[in-house]
């Protein structure tokens, strides 16, 4: 019900316009609401480390990393499609079939994890918002509240051992790899096929 409702259409023709040749093609549009698993926010969990980091001189830093469910930066997953083609049935060569289609497939506000924050490190640019370089105690503490109030399970440990000293003050890297909408895919290419289908004893 967070999405509403979505009028897709798929669109398609086959024109043969002489014996043996047909061009086709076909547009369409596709539509994908999250699935309930991925507003669960019972597992998210913030961890405050001392770990690698190859963004700094030293080689390491303190990150503060989120993973689970960003519920709130969800949205319904999208593709419109486009595709355009030939077939040929030549007449002389009785079961042989020619083919050369061309695809275009556009894939929107994909929902996904970035994973492995060593990602994030090195595609700082691509994770724009996920990958915080010396952030304020403001935003720390914004997202250990967002964390706590998901009624999620909260952790805080420096070098690997649990720190009651632990200050927002310490974290100088922020890495969010929660699941929330996070990608698109655009792609395009050519397939080519030929076909030949002939008796082979009582089979084919």
């Amino acid at each position: 019900s967070n999405f509403g409702s979505s009028f897709d259409t798929q669109i398609g023709f086959m024109w043969e316009p002489v014996s043996g040749l047909r061009i086709r093609g076909s547009r369409g549009t596709a539509y994908k609401a999250p699935l309930l698993f991925n507003y669960v926010t019972s597992g998210n969990t913030v961890f405050a480390l001392f770990d690698s980091d190859a963004g700094v001189p030293a080689g390491f830093s303190h990150p503060l990393w989120a993973q689970g469910n960003d519920a709130a930066a969800l949205s319904a997953e999208e593709s419109r499609s486009f595709s355009l083609g030939v077939e040929f049935v030549p007449q002389a060569i009785s079961g042989m079939q020619i083919g050369i289609n061309y695809f275009e497939i556009d894939y929107s506000n994909r929902i996904a994890s970035p994973g492995n924050t060593s990602v994030l490190i090195a595609n700082p640019d691509a994770f724009a918002g996920l990958v915080v370089r010396n952030p304020s105690v403001e935003q720390v503490n914004e997202l250990i509240a967002f964390v706590l109030a998901g009624a999620g399970f909260f952790r805080i440990v420096i070098d690997f051992n649990d720190d009651p000293n632990f200050t927002p003050e310490s974290i100088e890297l922020i890495l969010d790899i929660r699941t929330r909408k996070l990608s698109a895919v655009r792609t395009s290419g050519f397939d080519a096929t030929i076909s030949y289908e002939t008796e082979v004893g009582d089979g084919s």
